[in-house]
């Protein structure tokens, strides 16, 4: 009887843990996730299963357990378990350069077929992100087929319930299965004999595909006792040997099963690409989502798309493109190796998880990414003017052997300081911005909560309200009376050593708005940025402002705040692998606090630190054309 004429589904445990996570983390999805089902699938020659691990949990794998490495093996060798190939480091492979995706699916074939004596003919697709482009990088590595989930196909106008189908680009076919979408909901949720009864009504002859993360067997809230400890696994193994349901691979599938013809358009699973829209589209969305009782209806509305992420939150998108920045000079493999492992898809997207949000994701890929640069011996001094971000924007990259610094003309700040040693990004503090899920906090939580509009950055020029009391500023509450903190700048004169930036603005005083010029010069030292500060009124009028120099550094350490003085003119900032002391004129005064997230896992909320904000302000009264001057240091502490 071949598989046309019976019931048969195709098993895929997909397991990935990211790039920077933490070792604890690793080890305990290992104990409650990864051996556990590995042991009871042993318990089963007859259930077939592919397995995905992404690059990072190999390489712990093949560290701390290698005798589960083995046990892999020999799963393996008596074909019960395949293993599917993809990017090494589990990247969004549409998105990043093409020269990085075919070197990291090669990385892949290369470790599985080194560690399980065969290379895979199947890749998984991270978040299953489609764009056609990666037709052509699949094949170059050989791969010939991948998973998609139900919702592309839906988008794509094809029938909803098949699993098998085939694309093509540029002349070169490619097979293409699609992830049932309700077992996704069933297990390990649904009770095995209702998942069995489903399966054997299913009115599509062929092959039923189950993919699901490895997590959630095991590590998600609840799972653990559910799947293991109650037996739910095992209850839905021996349901499938007992209904006569075959499991088979899913290379057999391609042979047994005739395949559907479809142009898949560029889509993300449907949750991803609600996650993807801006908040306003997406409340939109959400309201006529539930307003319609088709479901079919339901899956043809416009979804958002995965590289929105790089605009809805710019910290992203900034990273995305240093990376793409690196890339292009990284020649040697140990360059190209940090910037595939800065490439970890989990930092440049939120959603049901932190993502962008965790500061150790983003220190982890600006790590990989300095370590990278250093490895291109990049000539120094060296220093260029361009719009670097493709932004519209021109930006100033400054590199003297030991630092980093990146200055947007965008209120003419640093928005990255990297030291070379240790590979840190000092400027990486990521702004508060409104989320969907934040309507569901409690009082106390909406009392703490905090929005941005402008970005965090260092050497910021505000100019605050007069009646501006530090609790709205910490809120984000400050109305600005100037144009200068999000105003272009002119980059009057520039070198390897030192910057002059200077803007024709405008501040509100009183009734009326008043021309000011505010020119900053920076001056670059191996251990510090000393910053010349000059504002003049060019009104013709009196002036009378309250002017404010915005620092946000990198820093998630609690002692931060408890190291901060008011009146002084010197501020230490401790952070866990350097410290910074800011020197400021002693006529003015200091507010800081943490820069805080309220961030959502699963239904539990949790407040993350993001860094670290520093105003020195002061108050001014200038005659018409009087000049205003101050110095600043920011040194970093030995």
């Amino acid at each position: 009887m071949g598989m046309a004429e019976e019931k048969s589904i195709a098993l895929v445990m997909h397991n990935h843990q990211p790039v920077g996570n933490f070792p604890e983390v690793f080890e305990e999805n290992f104990r409650s996730a990864y051996r556990p089902f590995i042991d009871i699938l042993e318990q089963f020659p007859r259930i077939k299963c592919h397995l995905h691990y992404s690059g990072p949990l190999l390489e712990f794998l093949v560290r701390e357990h290698p005798e589960f490495v083995k046990k892999l093996a020999a799963l393996a060798q008596r074909d019960q378990v395949r293993f599917l190939g993809g990017g090494f480091y589990e990247p969004i492979l549409p998105l990043i350069p093409e020269q990085d995706r075919v070197g990291q699916i090669r990385k892949m074939n290369d470790e599985l077929g080194n560690l399980f004596g065969v290379r895979p003919r199947g890749a998984w697709l991270t978040e299953r992100v489609w764009e056609d482009c990666l037709i052509e990088s699949f094949s170059e590595c050989g791969i010939e087929y991948t998973l998609v989930d139900e919702e592309h196909l839906r988008l794509a106008g094809a029938k909803t319930g098949r699993s098998s189908f085939i694309t093509d680009f540029h002349g070169l076919p490619f097979r293409v299965f699609s992830i049932d979408y309700a077992t996704r909901h069933s297990v390990p949720w649904g009770k095995p004999e209702e998942v069995m009864e489903y399966l054997l009504h299913r009115p599509d002859r062929g092959v039923t595909v189950i993919a699901d993360d490895g997590e959630k067997l095991g590590s998600w809230p609840g799972s653990y006792a559910h799947v293991y400890e109650q037996g739910w696994l095992k209850e839905f193994f021996q349901g499938i040997l007992r209904s006569g349901i075959r499991t088979v691979f899913l290379e057999d599938a391609m042979e047994e099963v005739p395949p559907e013809k479809v142009f898949l358009p560029p889509s993300g699973y449907e949750a991803l690409n609600v996650w993807a829209m801006s908040n306003s589209d997406r409340w939109k969305f959400e309201y006529w989502r539930e307003s319609l009782k088709d479901n079919d209806l339901q899956g043809l509305l416009a979804k958002g798309y995965f590289r929105n992420f790089l605009v809805k939150y710019p910290e992203s998108g900034q990273l995305f493109k240093r990376m793409e920045q690196v890339s292009a000079l990284a020649r040697s493999d140990r360059a190209k190796d940090h910037v595939w492992a800065a490439q970890c898809n989990c930092v440049y997207w939120h959603g049901l998880f932190g993502g962008i949000y965790l500061p150790f994701l983003r220190q982890e890929a600006y790590s990989n990414l300095i370590k990278a640069q250093k490895e291109c011996a990049l000539s120094f001094p060296h220093s260029e003017t361009r719009d670097l971000n493709q932004d519209g924007i021109n930006e100033t990259f400054v590199f003297d052997g030991r630092q980093n610094l990146f200055f947007t003309h965008k209120g003419g700040a640093v928005y990255e300081w990297d030291l070379l040693d240790p590979p840190i990004n000092l400027c990486d503090t990521m702004a508060r911005r409104p989320e969907i899920y934040h309507r569901d906090l409690d009082m106390r939580g909406r009392e703490k909560i905090g929005y941005d509009i402008l970005p965090r950055h260092m050497f910021l020029d505000r100019f605050l309200g007069p009646d501006t009391v530090f609790q709205q500023f910490e809120k984000g509450q400050t109305g600005e009376q100037g144009d200068f903190a999000d105003g272009l700048f002119q980059l009057k004169s520039g070198d390897n050593h030192e910057l002059e930036f200077s803007r024709e603005g405008r501040v509100i005083s009183g009734a009326g708005i008043h021309r000011v010029r505010l020119s900053k010069k920076i001056t670059i030292q191996e251990n510090q940025l000393m910053l010349n500060l000059t504002i003049a009124n060019h009104s013709g009028r009196d002036l009378e402002c309250w002017y404010g120099l915005e620092l946000n550094v990198s820093f998630t350490d609690s002692t931060c705040a408890s190291e901060m003085r008011t009146g002084a003119s010197l501020f230490r900032l401790p952070g866990q692998k350097v410290s910074m002391v800011f020197h400021c004129p002693e006529s003015g005064d200091c507010w800081g606090f943490p820069v805080c997230t309220i961030n959502r896992t699963h239904h539990i909320f949790e407040e993350i630190r993001q860094g670290y904000c520093l105003l020195w302000h002061t108050r001014l009264s200038l005659k018409p054309d009087e000049v205003w001057q101050a110095d600043f240091a920011l040194r970093r502490d030995a």
